[in-house]
């Protein structure tokens, strides 16, 4: 899909008024009283993620190396080859237990791993060490551990205050159904040769798994701009799970809420995202609640006491944004930001991110009935990965250490829920992305990549990444030190964000803290040069400290510019000295609505108010004159917007909404009624 600028969305969003605005129109005050509060956050804006292959990580015993013949009917056996980047190096579940206490020390409260259920070992010439190619979703796979270490390895983190999330798929198994023809390009109908081999007609697990009729078995994708190969098609030869069937989404719900039930676990990164019926999340969330609910934990909640993020791999944040409003996800990777910080990087275009932070309010969809929260304050930041690479290795030639630090700093400082990749603290970069970006902790015994560079340290050659030294990188110093700012300073994890400038190499933002009422601004420099800025803060007079780079006190002006100079290639964190100053009152602010070609529908705009306050707006509607008022969501990060729900209509064809405005202080008014007609959207 196009990727608009900020600007085009806000053209777009001006080019038609679908409604008028009656002044003697109000909003009770009780309702504004109670529906106008902060914008929500759902746990995960939170955390902290150390991201771990754990077949790469720590090898705590060699005598789970090649697996076990017993499982999966000896499919999970064999495929250790320590020499080869594309087979089982031995890396295990009892040598990342002994090295939690390392994790945390950096400062990180939460660890993904890869799968850690049974694979098939050996596939293709390579082997399912990543965790991708599963044959049982019930059992650790024996090139791992056991059940008991696994549990060990939870108890352990959660000892540590780390919470432990699963990466997990639902869109795909191991390659086991093959096809009589020996065609296995993709078919627009199932092929009718399908079938499974003899002797694998039992071999994965849960049970309903081998059944030919939970399967597309229509072939490869071989167009992956089509959306229905995507979603039908086996990909890159796995097993494609028919995720429209009910027992799929209810075997699901079985098989991963018994990993909550039975080991406590905290969230899940699910695979491939993409990939399943547009539907199933929809129908599997709340399949997944309701059968841990029942089974043990009635308590149980998505976004308050346990999270998900899902994979779409796309740069587009409009595509994406969908995914969570009408898909039934509650928070992404955010492949749109990566790919902006990237670019930002490597041309010193800082647009790029403001532009990517300007479809932000797509992602909102308010609180839920059940509770569930969703907005771009808890998607999953990052860098770079397992598959399209590390940092370094995308910055190629310009990769540096103060440059990653500037990528680090944003994934954490921004807004959401940042993830490291394992090594990259070490400073590993790579020749490439999958085999080639999945390199050991542990002394190594590829011979490639002994010598490979390092950003901030020698190639490690048969040392150790997991030493003590091997923290004094600066990489890890610098991840250690904006997660101990994250930690001490709440506002940096989940204060409101206000972009200030975007010019350039220079970048600059505000986070707002809502308890303490303080701002916090952070500045970075992807430039080769010094800069000089004035940054635009809401604190006018306040002297700001600097918490992170170069040592410096500054004050704003009294219309709230703060002149700073940063250094080039270099990050700047300050804290304002005082609170933001007390407002007089909330503005009453009107709203407007436009057909938005890019959010597929109406867009809720509110009134730009006038004043340096940064103000939270929720907009709330009605379905009649009589009948009660209901928050359709919040925005705290001007211009405050919100892509209308088909669901605020409630299948009438009227629709009165407002804006209610609360300030930085609690101060709340309403504005204007603005009357809305659905065949005028249409």
């Amino acid at each position: 899909m196009r990727r608009s600028t900020v600007a085009a969305l806000v053209a777009a969003l001006t080019f038609a008024s679908l409604g008028a605005a009656h002044a003697d129109d109000t909003v009770p005050q009780d309702v504004v009283t109670t529906l106008g509060g902060t914008m929500p956050r759902a746990s995960l804006a939170q955390d902290s993620f150390y991201f771990v292959m754990t077949d790469r990580y720590a090898n705590g015993s060699t005598a789970n190396d090649r697996g076990s013949a017993g499982p999966a009917g000896g499919l999970a056996f064999g495929g250790n080859d320590p020499t080869d980047p594309g087979m089982f190096h031995g890396g295990d579940l009892v040598g990342l237990t002994r090295n939690l206490d390392r994790i945390k020390r950096m400062g990180f409260n939460a660890l993904w791993i890869t799968p850690p259920f049974v694979n098939r070992a050996v596939q293709g010439g390579s082997a399912g060490y990543h965790g991708y190619w599963i044959l049982d979703f019930t059992q650790i796979d024996p090139h791992l551990g056991t059940a008991a270490q696994f549990d060990a390895m939870v108890k352990r983190a959660h000892a540590l205050g780390l919470k432990v999330f699963l990466d997990i798929v639902m869109n795909h198994t191991a390659d086991v159904i093959r096809y009589r023809s020996g065609d296995y390009s993709f078919s627009a109908t199932p092929k009718p040769d399908a079938y499974i081999p003899a002797g694998m007609e039992q071999v994965k697990s849960p049970a309903w798994l081998n059944d030919l009729a939970n399967y597309h078995n229509q072939g490869n994708i071989t167009d992956w701009g089509n959306q229905t190969q995507l979603q039908q098609g086996d990909f890159y030869g796995l097993d494609d799970i028919k995720t429209e069937n009910q027992v799929v989404v209810d075997g699901f719900a079985q098989a991963y809420g018994d990993w909550i039930l039975k080991y406590g676990i905290d969230g899940f990164r699910i695979d491939t995202a993409r990939h399943v019926d547009p539907q199933y999340f929809n129908r599997w969330v709340p399949a997944l609640v309701d059968y841990v609910r029942t089974h043990g934990r009635p308590d149980f909640a998505v976004t308050s006491n346990f999270d998900m993020f899902g994979e779409v791999a796309t740069a587009d944040p409009v595509f994406d944004s969908m995914f969570v409003r009408n898909n039934g996800l509650a928070s992404l990777l955010d492949f749109p930001l990566q790919d902006s910080i990237v670019t930002y990087l490597k041309q010193q275009s800082a647009a790029a991110v403001r532009d990517t932070l300007g479809y932000d309010d797509f992602y909102n969809t308010g609180t839920s009935e059940t509770g569930t929260v969703a907005n771009a304050y808890s998607l999953a930041t990052f860098t770079g990965n397992h598959d399209m690479g590390r940092i370094g290795y995308l910055l190629g030639s310009l990769a540096s250490v103060p440059r990653v630090e500037i990528a680090t700093a944003l994934t954490a400082l921004l807004r959401g829920a940042p993830v490291v990749y394992y090594g990259d603290e070490v400073g590993m970069v790579g020749v490439g992305g999958d085999k080639e970006a999945r390199q050991d902790m542990f002394p190594t015994q590829v011979a490639s990549w002994r010598t490979q560079r390092r950003l901030g340290s020698k190639p490690i050659g048969k040392g150790s990444s997991l030493t003590a030294a091997a923290l004094a990188n600066p990489i890890a110093r610098f991840i250690t030190a904006v997660n101990g700012l994250r930690t001490r300073y709440p506002a940096l994890r989940d204060g409101a964000l206000v972009v200030r400038a975007a010019d350039g190499g220079v970048l600059a933002w505000s986070r707002i803290d809502g308890a303490d009422r303080r701002e916090f601004v952070v500045v970075t420099n992807a430039a080769g040069t010094k800069a000089r800025v004035r940054v635009q803060t809401s604190t006018p007079g306040a002297t700001f400290t600097t918490l992170l780079g170069a040592r410096t006190t500054a004050r704003a002006g009294t219309d709230g510019t703060l002149p700073l100079t940063i250094a080039p290639n270099a990050v700047l964190v300050l804290r304002a000295s005082t609170r933001l100053p007390a407002t007089a009152s909330a503005p009453q602010l009107t709203v407007s609505a436009a057909m938005n070609r890019d959010a597929g529908g109406a867009v809720l705009t509110a009134s730009q108010p006038t004043g340096l306050d940064p103000l939270t707006v929720t907009f709330v509607a009605r379905t009649c004159a009589t009948c009660a008022w209901h928050a359709l969501g919040s925005d705290d990060n001007a211009p405050y917007r919100l892509v209308l729900p088909d669901a605020a209509w409630a299948g009438g064809d009227t629709l009165d909404v407002a804006a209610i405005a609360r300030t930085s202080d609690g101060k709340v008014a309403a504005g204007p009624v603005l009357h809305l007609t659905h065949a005028a959207i249409q």
